[in-house]
């Protein structure tokens, strides 16, 4: 995913997982951003704060996935580690 992001120099502001339990229960959560980016980490990162309030529960996990949205193409802002 991150990979796509920049081959074709988008960012994203909105990142989404969705996850499925044995019964086919599914449901979605979403987090948005203040600002967009392309970082890998505040993907990760996003991904395991939704996924935490599904981990408590102690049921078992079918599917997750996760996804990015509220794209933006062209430039992106360089980030210091880029310098």
């Amino acid at each position: 995913m991150h990979d796509q992001l920049k081959i074709n120099k988008a960012s994203f502001r909105t990142v989404t997982l969705k996850i499925r339990f044995s019964n086919f229960e599914t449901y979605t959560r979403a987090k948005s951003l203040s600002i967009n980016t392309d970082d890998e980490k505040t993907i990760t990162r996003n991904a395991n704060l939704l996924a935490e309030e599904f981990l408590r529960t102690g049921r078992k996990i079918r599917l997750g996935g996760v996804r990015v949205s509220n794209l933006k193409f062209g430039m992106v802002q360089k980030k210091l580690s880029d310098i």
